[in-house]
């Protein structure tokens, strides 16, 4: 069995919107079923809130689950809509580049993950450089100067352990 550590995620960086929409989600959708059992008639048309609210806490989940991830065997990039599982065997190195944003280089620097078949793997960790001024991330996980190098130095090690 893997068992996947999150070494840097949105819940990590105390981002609590992620998990208070899931939260508001949950409990919307409980008071809306206790009133449709309970209420004194029923209205199949109030069932049109549950597709809404199964998308809802679907997005709301892979907010929170946004980060990355590492296990024995191998490295876990997830993000809202995609998630990269790569073998330990098969990254190279990781580097600290400037991340790519909107098909463009950004001004901040990301972790990326070099693959040995010369690919290479943004993740959604993001050096938080001062006096830089905001842009879109897509909602990547900003850090300070020394989280960011100490999990890139995690990293590196945790590879090297492998080689």
């Amino acid at each position: 069995m893997r068992r996947w550590t999150r070494i840097a995620g949105v819940v990590a960086t105390g981002k609590v919107m992620p998990m208070a929409l899931v939260g508001f989600g949950t409990a919307m959708l409980t008071f809306i079923t206790v009133r449709l059992v309970t209420g004194p008639t029923f209205s199949p048309a109030a069932l049109i809130v549950y597709p809404f609210m199964g998308l809802w806490l679907t997005i709301a989940g892979r907010l929170a689950a946004i980060g990355l991830y590492v296990s024995p065997s191998g490295v876990r990039i997830r993000r809202l809509l995609r998630t990269h599982t790569v073998e330990w065997s098969r990254i190279g190195m990781f580097i600290s580049a400037p991340g790519v944003v909107l098909g463009g280089e950004g001004a901040r620097h990301a972790i990326w993950l070099h693959l040995t078949d010369g690919s290479r793997l943004q993740t959604p960790i993001h050096h938080n450089t001062p006096g830089l001024a905001v842009a879109v991330y897509r909602h990547d996980i900003m850090l300070p100067p020394t989280r960011y190098d100490a999990i890139l130095a995690d990293l590196r090690q945790r590879l090297q352990a492998r080689a």
